[in-house]
Parts: structure tokens; sequence; C-alpha cells
């Protein structure tokens, strides 16, 4: 169950929408988010995981849940339910961390703390991972024609890398380090997907899941 999180910042001018969720009552994104600072030092580790299912706004939910649907879809159909349940949890689980691991690594380089308190929420991580998982299934190139007339080449399965830049113009203050975080799941599992489940067909005719 995704769920709707008022801004924090907003929280003294409209109610924050409360509901359950795996038996844990979610009273304000800040309460939820994930970050080093949250983990570490406050010791909420339940927020690695929960921290998915809570969004900023009616956007941010939509945003994600229509990139998600479009390619989970098709993750179902080639495992089962039961087996895709257990790949995003391993995705959310993997960008998570990468996501932590980035923002450390930012923070030690540039001394700036506001890398340790940069507070993860959403699936947009989980997304991205999936995304990698789809394109590197597509083979094959798209190319373009040049003024020279020689063919410029793209592996439609760089895609992925494409979108990491494009939604920062629609988008900019989305997070660039967790869709990056997400990249980087995808790309770190798919030998593990690929080798268990094999390339995710998306014109395979709709099966009856496990």
């Amino acid at each position: 169950m995704l769920t709707y999180c008022s801004d924090p910042q907003d929280s003294h001018r409209s109610p924050t929408k409360i509901t359950h969720v795996l038996f844990v009552i979610i009273k304000a994104p800040a309460e939820f988010c994930s970050s080093l600072h949250t983990l570490i030092l406050d010791g909420k580790w339940q927020n690695l995981i929960m921290s998915h299912f809570c969004h900023l706004n009616e956007w941010h939910i939509y945003h994600n849940l229509t990139g998600f649907i479009r390619h989970a879809v098709w993750v179902e159909v080639l495992v089962g339910w039961r087996s895709a349940l257990v790949v995003f949890l391993h995705l959310m689980v993997r960008s998570q961390i990468l996501h932590l691991f980035i923002n450390h690594l930012l923070y030690i380089l540039t001394e700036d703390e506001a890398y340790s308190k940069d507070c993860f929420i959403g699936i947009s991580g989980l997304v991205f991972a999936i995304n990698v998982l789809s394109n590197l299934s597509v083979k094959g190139t798209w190319e373009f024609q040049l003024t020279n007339g020689r063919i410029f080449r793209i592996p439609k399965a760089a895609i992925a890398w494409g979108d990491l830049f494009l939604i920062q113009f629609p988008v900019p203050t989305s997070s660039l380090v967790g869709h990056l975080a997400g990249v980087f799941a995808g790309l770190s599992y798919q030998s593990t997907f690929f080798k268990r489940y094999g390339p995710i067909q998306q014109d395979m005719e709709i099966r009856e899941s496990d």
C-alpha cells in the first residue's frame, strides 16, 4: 500500500493523513524518511523499508506509480506475483543502501552535512531499478543520421541513463542521488535476475501468475 503524506512544512496548515502500513502509523514524512542521520544517529532502521510507502504529494505518487506500473507488470508476468514481490523488496533495499552510500561518499568529499541529512521517501529508486532491468532486456540500437552523413547508434539498454538526466528538467526538485542509486541497484542486480528469470519480454501474453 502506497500512502500520501502531507509536506511536514505544511503540517501547521493542513492535517497529515494517517494510515496503517504493515501495522505502523505514519505520522509525517519527517519521521518516516530514510537518511544517514535518521538511521545511524536516530536508530530508525525500520525506515530503510518503510520510507518507500509514503509520498510527499499527489504529483510525487502519481509519477512514481505511473513508472512503477509500466514496468512492474511485465516483471510479474515473467516471474509470478510472489517472486515479483521478492524482486521488488530486494531492489528496494539495494537502492536504499546505495542511496545512503552515495550520500555518505558525497558527505566525505564535500564535508556538507546536507548530504548526511538528505532524506529519502518514495519508490523512485525502485522504479529506476526496474527500469534498468526492463531496458537491459531490450536488444538493438537507435540510429540517428548526423549532418556529416554518419550514423550515430545508441543502445536501447542505455535509456535508463537518459531518463536519469531528462527527468531533472521537468522535475528539478527530484532526487538525482535517489534516482542514481536506483540505476546502480538495477545494474548490480541484472546478472542475478537474468540468470534466474531471463530477460523481461514486454510482448508476452498475460498469463495467470503463480
